[in-house]
């Protein structure tokens, strides 16, 4: 009798697992980025691993793996930004560790859909140098850095996040980043005349969050959205779904924590 009981626990428990967004941990068909960014796990992972010129790690530990299409993409983005404008290495900070989870300092990172990075910076007469830490930046767009003062590259900055935004393989959901940062860079993107589409992107993308989270004044904070065929292996949408991402899955999704 217990048996049987227990079997049928089961079955209800896998015949309700199937009507939900996310399948549940350990089964056999997830795969990529499963759960919530805030609770999740990650399968099959890609390392961002440094790329000579183009980008190097802040620390060197386990925390640069993320959903393969994102690391290319972050990657991509980086590589234009040499191309076109030279200058130091794009700093890259946390993503996630190798099988995802919790990571100490950080309530979301758990499911390769999230990546700390570095703003690129020059010295204040203009010269491309790499950022040598996390360094709080001013609404003057400058930052001290102990050792002299650093200068918010906002040409370098706008190039990175550009291509970001269209990369279709970035997904870009979220970039969050302190309120006088994403001015900076509007304004830029705006007297560049760059097409309305993309700014419009962007002013949707860039964001202070609000507390308890940090205002991300020493670096961006970039998140992917799941792509539709990622939901069926167990990644979960964490909101809000944007428009030129196609038709949004149901049911509806709410917003998890930031950093």
């Amino acid at each position: 009798m217990n048996a049987i009981r227990n079997t049928s626990s089961i079955i209800f428990a896998i015949a309700a697992a199937g009507c939900s967004l996310a399948p549940p941990p350990l089964i056999p068909w997830n795969d990529g980025s499963v759960g919530r960014v805030n609770g999740g796990a990650l399968f099959h992972g890609a390392e961002l691993a440094p790329l000579p010129s183009t980008l190097e790690w802040y620390r060197q530990n386990e925390r640069h793996w993320a959903i393969p299409r994102f690391t290319r993409a972050i990657a991509r983005a980086a590589g234009i930004v040499l191309r076109e404008r030279g200058g130091a290495p794009l700093v890259i900070g946390d993503l996630s560790s190798q099988f995802g989870g919790r990571i100490s300092g950080h309530a979301s990172h758990r499911s390769g859909r999230d990546a700390d990075i570095l703003y690129y910076v020059t010295t204040p007469q203009g010269v491309p140098i790499r950022n040598p830490g996390f360094f709080a930046f001013g609404p003057d767009g400058l930052a001290s850095s102990g050792a002299g003062y650093l200068r918010f590259d906002v040409a370098r900055e706008w190039r990175f996040i550009k291509a970001l935004i269209e990369d279709p393989e970035a997904r870009i959901q979220w970039i969050f980043i302190s309120a006088p940062l994403r001015a900076h860079l509007l304004n830029y993107a705006f007297a560049k005349r760059e097409p309305i589409d993309i700014l419009y992107r962007a002013a949707m993308v860039l964001h202070q969050p609000g507390r308890p989270a940090l205002p991300h004044d020493d670096h961006i904070h970039v998140r992917t959205e799941c792509a539709v065929d990622e939901l069926s292996t167990g990644c979960q949408p964490t909101g809000p779904w944007r428009e030129w991402f196609g038709e949004m899955p149901e049911p509806e999704i709410a917003v998890a924590d930031v950093d």
